[in-house]
């Protein structure tokens, strides 16, 4: 697929980032990822970063007032926007760019509200296992 093509696709994928994680704590997932591909099984760190923004197509939506920003980070992508971030029946799906690549990403909520599961690009041998952890809550005073 050439570049224009898939930028293209990208943003409309980040713009279909909508408020369907209604339940989905705000704040900055911890978590870990390891290829599952080839010889390297180094784990790496990640973050998530989950906020409610308000909505910058609001004359389009007027329902809606705020909508997910959703933000992949960690070693082997940097920082990526997320795209078709979705939480619905304990499944976590979204997509990320890294290297002119799409990663989709199914992960599966585990009975400590983690997300564990598997991100890959279609066409390629590259596969990650990620583990991601809620945000930690904040010590009342």
């Amino acid at each position: 697929m050439n570049r224009l093509v898939m930028l293209v696709v990208v943003f409309g994928l980040l713009s279909a980032v909508a408020a369907s994680a209604q339940d989905m704590k705000e704040g900055t997932w911890t978590g870990v990822h390891q290829r599952t591909d080839g010889n390297n099984r180094q784990v790496q760190k990640i973050t998530v970063d989950l906020k409610k923004v308000p909505d910058p197509h609001w004359a389009w939506r007027p329902s809606a007032a705020e909508v997910w920003s959703v933000t992949f980070s960690g070693p082997p992508v940097g920082r990526a926007q997320v795209g078709s971030f979705r939480v619905e029946a304990g499944t976590m799906t979204f997509n990320y760019m890294r290297q002119d690549l799409l990663y989709e990403c199914k992960l599966q909520q585990q009975p400590s509200d983690a997300f564990i599961g598997r991100c890959a690009s279609e066409g390629t041998d590259q596969a990650f296992r990620i583990t991601l952890n809620p945000p930690v809550a904040a010590a009342k005073d």
